[in-house]
């Protein structure tokens, strides 16, 4: 083996052995990004569990909202909430007005005048949530 063949050898194995680094590097970088992102989306959905839960939220309620949000999981971006619940801004209106009467009606049924207003109208009760 000449010294030629023997300093092609070395620079063909350093070659080598920076392309593999490269690509070990790329895929744990990956890898990192990707735990990230799923660890910020379990958050999300534990502040969510945790909030229906201190609301005392309906079951079927509950339901349909985690179903909406694992159904439309590409739909949802992140975005900053003044809760720091970001799930809940995406849910359709229906659903938030559901929640928000659910939430907040206990609290205004404590006050006689909306005790009546309830028992009047449930419909405008629902418009004050």
């Amino acid at each position: 083996i000449t010294t030629r063949e023997r300093i092609f050898t070395v620079a063909v194995d350093l070659c080598g052995l920076l392309a593999f680094s490269t690509f070990v590097s790329t895929i744990t970088t990956r890898m990192t990004q990707l735990r990230s992102f799923n660890k910020t989306k379990k958050t999300q959905i534990r502040a969510l569990r945790n909030y229906i839960y201190q609301h005392c939220i309906s079951l079927e309620l509950s339901f349909r909202i985690m179903h909406f949000v694992r159904s439309n999981k590409a739909l949802l971006k992140p975005r900053t909430s003044t809760s720091g619940i970001e799930l809940l801004r995406d849910l359709p209106d229906g659903l938030r007005k559901e929640l928000d009467c659910e939430v907040f009606l206990p609290v205004f049924s404590h006050h006689p005048m909306f005790q009546r207003m309830i028992a009047l109208d449930n419909k405008l009760a629902g418009e004050i949530c």
